[in-house]
């Protein structure tokens, strides 16, 4: 649907991503854990071409992103290279857009952004984001009992697609799916989740990625770097609980926008509500 792109800054270290549209507002978009940049492709087929510029990512290790083993899938690694590219492409005053893991990655590339120059990032919007120390304390015990590495390595390893699809089943959407739902979990999701398991180097990478997700903590970020944050929330998200989002509240002193019946992959549940909320949003 959108032409992808490589952004190559040596042998084992390139990401893959689209952009769309020409109007002068840029959005960066970053996807959660084992996603890809289609999955946001709901959303941007309900925002305006002529008024935003609209660029989706894949992290390392995600869609058509590297998977090198001379890499380590962290939050570090991932800021980056994202630098590199924003600098590259003479990005400025950028909206930054992500989803659960990618919440945690925005925030991080925000506050390196804005210690290169104030002018590089106008605003952050954290979608069911993670990031903050009271996710780990809150998570559900099965996916907490899942991060003690020698169960993590037999996970990886043996059954990962079977747990991808109980930690699809269970976590992430509001049941019962409707049909338009299933059409995009199909278009956006099953295929390029299921890359991580194509392979014994892909879900190595997998269990690099996921032992990486509480690698760093907002909670450690010098906050007077970052620019104004916004927070958005669905009430039926079965993964992350609302004291996440209170967290982030108190952190950055902003109000919790919380959507009604949604899970947590609110961006291809309900991508014209959340498409129409971000827009408001960014130009407030």
């Amino acid at each position: 649907m959108f032409e992808s792109k490589t952004f190559r800054v040596d042998k084992h270290r390139y990401i893959s991503y689209f952009e769309t549209g020409n109007g002068k507002d840029i959005i960066l978009f970053i996807h959660g854990w084992l996603t890809s940049k289609e999955s946001w492709i709901p959303i941007i087929q309900s925002m305006s071409k002529k008024k935003y510029r609209i660029i989706a990512v894949d992290l390392l290790g995600h869609g058509d992103s590297s998977r090198s083993l001379k890499l380590r899938f962290d939050t570090q690694e991932n800021i980056s290279i994202l630098t590199k590219l924003v600098m590259k492409l003479g990005l400025k005053n950028i909206t930054i857009i992500g989803h659960s893991t990618g919440g945690k990655i925005s925030l991080f590339l925000a506050s390196k952004l804005c210690s290169i120059s104030k002018t590089l990032v106008k605003k952050v919007i954290l979608l069911n984001s993670i990031g903050s120390y009271e996710f780990w304390r809150t998570l559900h015990p099965i996916l907490k009992i899942s991060f003690l590495q020698p169960i993590r390595f037999m996970f990886g390893i043996f059954t990962l697609s079977i747990f991808i699809r109980l930690y699809f089943k269970k976590f992430l959407f509001f049941l019962p799916i409707s049909s338009t739902l299933k059409e995009n979990i199909s278009k956006y999701l099953s295929e390029y989740t299921s890359k991580h398991f194509e392979s014994i180097r892909n879900r190595i990478c997998a269990l690099r990625i996921t032992k990486n997700i509480f690698d760093v903590f907002v909670e450690d970020i010098d906050r007077t770097l970052l620019p104004d944050v916004e927070i958005i929330w669905s009430d039926k998200d079965m993964l992350i609980p609302i004291q996440v989002q209170y967290k982030f509240s108190i952190l950055f002193k902003k109000q919790v926008h919380i959507i009604k019946n949604a899970g947590h992959m609110t961006p291809i549940e309900i991508p014209e509500k959340i498409a129409k909320l971000m827009e408001k949003l960014i130009q407030s």
